[in-house]
């Protein structure tokens, strides 16, 4: 007979003396002493002392009654000076406080005394301090800290923002909640640019702005991303009062690039004329956009019947969110990288490809490149490479731009005619 050894369950859960429940509604002294064990400036220094630099030096945690934090209130349902909107996590916050209580070994609230010595802001914690109130706890275990010669309020706006980002359980602060925080730092001064600025001037801000990105998001945001370019490149034109680089992404990209390029050929082009053409534009992926052109095919197939008929697909490539900080390099590659890889994907696809398919050119949406090709008009990508090969210096790996173009003032061109290259003559005819 075989003896089996039954492991009886434990009742005995360690992990609860950590908690205090909602129904005891008090921190004590012993609760303030178990936490500091866990949460202290040897153990968690990104919480305590690695932004002395920005004007905050640590002085202790401890007990503070709930009514002294009412005068660093941050706002109305739990949204903060350091947040766009509502703590994402506000709604798991509360389920843990209902079901296990105050976790102990959880981040305290944070503040900075003014100079009465009273609580002056609230940069941490402000959710939490709101559902405490709510289940009726009279006090708080508050880190408290003081201002240094560094102090700014750009400088409380950055650190509160990264607080923000270290633990996503806590909420975590998106590119948008990154991007609200820099705007609030824009309407104080932070970054005051004159409006004829040098591309050298814009480069620097571009990258100061990108210093204050990786700092507030705990280096957690990739800034070759196109949701980081577009906030960038929207400071960079608001702060100059010049559209130096136009980002175009999301929702509606489409429209707002075809209602750009009637406002610089004319009303009457780039209008959809079936069963003549479909105009159409789409990003610098070139691995994807046979995807496109295939549900355009499916969507539109049967209005405009281009087997039957020979309506054309016009296609004009955008860049998407260029970067500011170095927009020449980013055009040159984007669309370059965007040619070469298109034209081998399209070699595959012969002998019968998509003749129905008609690539217009490269969105242009660079300021920098206004003196060779008007911004916001279309660049055929031969002209593109041809440019390229004339002007890039090999020693200093860049486009460098003639001197012929920087003295002549950028003039647009009526393209009708070329935006007709390639479909039959009779339809051309129709058109007229």
């Amino acid at each position: 007979m075989i003896k089996i050894n039954r492991i009886n369950q434990h009742s005995v859960n360690k992990a609860l003396n950590f908690f205090v429940k909602k129904e005891v509604g008090e921190f004590t002294e012993k609760d303030l002493e178990l936490h500091k064990k866990f949460r202290n400036p040897e153990t968690y220094p990104e919480y305590f002392s690695d932004f002395e630099d920005m004007g905050l030096d640590f002085v202790e945690t401890k007990l503070m009654d709930a009514s002294e934090l009412k005068a660093a209130n941050q706002g109305d349902f739990k949204v903060q000076n350091y947040r766009s909107g509502a703590n994402p996590k506000h709604t798991k916050i509360n389920e843990s406080l209902e079901k296990e209580g105050y976790d102990l070994r959880e981040r305290s609230i944070q503040v900075v005394l003014g100079s009465n010595g009273q609580v002056e802001y609230m940069f941490n914690g402000n959710t939490m301090d709101s559902l405490l109130s709510d289940k009726g706890f009279t006090n708080r275990m508050v880190s408290i800290f003081k201002k240094n010669p560094y102090f700014c309020i750009d400088n409380l706006i950055q650190v509160a923002c990264r607080m923000n980002n270290l633990e996503h359980e806590a909420g975590i602060n998106d590119i948008e909640g990154i991007k609200y925080c820099l705007e609030r730092m824009q309407k104080n001064g932070s970054f005051n640019i004159k409006e004829n600025a040098s591309q050298e001037e814009i480069t620097e801000l571009s990258n100061l702005i990108k210093e204050k990105i990786v700092f507030m998001s705990n280096g957690k945001l990739d800034l070759k991303s196109a949701a980081v370019n577009n906030v960038v490149n929207g400071l960079v034109n608001s702060s100059t009062g010049t559209q130096w680089v136009a980002s175009v992404s999301g929702k509606g990209t489409q429209g707002k690039i075809i209602k750009q390029l009637q406002i610089t050929y004319g009303q009457n082009y780039f209008v959809d004329s079936p069963p003549i053409a479909k105009y159409g534009t789409f990003a610098a992926v070139p691995e994807k956009i046979f995807s496109h052109v295939t549900s355009v095919m499916d969507n539109c197939g049967e209005t405009y019947d281009y087997f039957e008929k020979g309506a054309t697909y016009q296609l004009i490539i955008h860049m998407g969110c260029p970067n500011a900080s170095d927009p020449i390099t980013s055009f040159f590659n984007t669309y370059r990288n965007f040619w070469r890889y298109y034209n081998k994907i399209f070699d595959c696809c012969k002998p019968t490809g998509m003749d129905w398919v008609n690539i217009r050119g490269a969105y242009q949406q660079v300021k920098a490149l206004d003196c060779v090709w008007p911004m916001y008009s279309i660049v055929s990508f031969e002209e593109i490479e041809e440019f390229y090969s004339k002007n890039y210096d090999e020693k200093k790996k860049k486009v460098i731009i003639p001197e012929k173009y920087t003295k002549n003032d950028p003039k647009s061109e009526n393209i009708f005619d070329d935006l007709l290259i390639g479909i039959d003559e009779e339809l051309v005819e129709e058109v007229a």
